[in-house]
């Protein structure tokens, strides 16, 4: 589903990717973990276009990541995003936040794509709040609307780009109940997070960045209790208490 061959990244003299080579199959769960500017996001960023890789190939589906519109219109279409930030407009409620999209895009009638947003609602646990405006959910409850959003898409591919990160603490196990639970529809999941209990409950495999380079890839099992590097045991001692 998601294929990367010799990816190079650079922001200036930063070299964020170097020689990134990943393969991720129809249906896989694939946790990204690392250190801080470990090339984790900027990974991802790439995969959907969002960031402009300089070397290498990216493909999705088969379809390849580049510079022409039309390609890569259609590649974001496919493959959903929830970032750090929620990224809702403030100005639109819940219901308009996840019509939008499927109505301007693809042209879906307002009534079907009202029928579409309030099922996801309900698949994320919060249709009664179809009516309110984003300020007046917690942050939380944010993070679970745009996860419907980016499903409103019917994309084949989902990526999290450390979806918990901003969320207070008891918000986070609501976030990550949601994302188990897509995960479990067969869902392919390209998830950076350092909530190891997730990577350990849903992966099938986990891929450790450090300096822009994939430095081991394992599944869950093998990476946690008997990693290969120093580095990454350095990292499992730090983020696992």
């Amino acid at each position: 589903m998601i294929r990367l061959t010799g990816v190079h990244k650079s922001f200036g003299a930063f070299k964020a990717l170097e020689d990134v080579n990943l393969t991720v199959a129809q249906g896989e769960k694939v946790v990204v973990c690392g250190p801080s500017g470990s090339g984790k996001s900027t990974m991802i960023r790439c995969i959907n276009g969002l960031e402009r890789h300089e070397r290498g190939t990216i493909t999705v589906a088969g379809q390849s990541v580049s510079d022409k519109g039309q390609e890569i219109e259609e590649i974001r279409r496919s493959v959903g995003m929830v970032f750090q930030s929620f990224n809702l407009f403030p100005h639109l409620t819940v219901l308009r936040n996840l019509t939008l999209a499927p109505m301007k895009l693809k042209r879906m009638a307002r009534s079907d794509a009202e029928d579409l947003a309030m099922s996801l609602l309900r698949r994320v646990h919060l249709e009664e709040y179809a009516g309110r405006l984003p300020d007046e959910l917690s942050g939380g409850q944010q993070q679970r609307v745009a996860i419907a959003r980016a499903l409103a898409m019917a994309p084949r591919v989902m990526l999290f780009d450390e979806p918990t990160s901003a969320l207070d603490p008891e918000m986070v196990k609501e976030v990550l109940d949601v994302m188990i639970e897509l995960a479990e529809t067969g869902m392919t999941m390209v998830c950076v997070t350092h909530e190891m209990g997730f990577a350990k409950a849903v992966a099938d495999r986990v891929v450790f960045m450090c300096g822009g380079r994939i430095v081991e890839q394992a599944r869950p099992d093998d990476f946690f209790t008997a990693p290969c590097t120093d580095r990454a045991r350095q990292f499992i001692q730090q983020v696992i208490h």
